[in-house]
C-alpha cells in the first residue's frame, strides 16, 4: 500500500532527523566550548560506519524516488517506485541507524 509505505518512510525519516539535529547540535555547542563531550564520534565517522552506512541508505532511496524522463516518467507516475522488500530493508536500515545514533548521542552526554 503506497500511502502507507510512503507515511512509514516519512515517519522514520522525521525520527532519524532529529537524531541527526541533536547530533550537530552536540558537536556545535562541543566546538564552542572546547570540551570533548563525543568519544564515540569517531565510531560513527570511520569509513562503513553508521553515518556513512545511513547516507548510503537515504542516496539509495533518493535514487529511487527521482522521476525518470520521457515514457519512463509516464509508466513511474502510474506505480509506487518502492516494493515491500526494498521498503522492508530501507526501513531496517534506517531503524537501525535511528538507534545508533541515538545511543552514541545518549553514552555522550553521560
Amino acid at each position: 500500500n503506497a500511502p502507507e509505505d510512503a507515511a512509514k518512510i516519512i515517519q522514520d525519516l522525521i525520527g532519524l532527523s532529529q537524531i541527526l539535529e541533536r547530533l550537530l547540535q552536540t558537536i556545535e555547542e562541543e566546538r564552542s566550548t572546547k570540551v570533548t563531550r563525543l568519544t564515540s564520534l569517531e565510531g560513527l565517522v570511520k569509513p562503513d560506519g553508521p553515518l556513512e552506512t545511513c547516507q548510503k541508505t537515504l542516496e539509495r532511496l533518493n535514487a529511487k524516488l527521482q522521476p525518470e524522463n520521457g515514457w519512463r516518467a509516464v509508466k513511474q507516475s502510474l506505480k509506487w517506485p518502492l516494493n515491500q522488500d526494498y521498503i522492508k530493508k530501507t526501513l531496517d536500515e534506517i531503524a537501525t541507524a535511528k538507534a545508533t545514533l541515538g545511543l552514541a548521542l545518549t553514552v555522550d552526554q553521560m
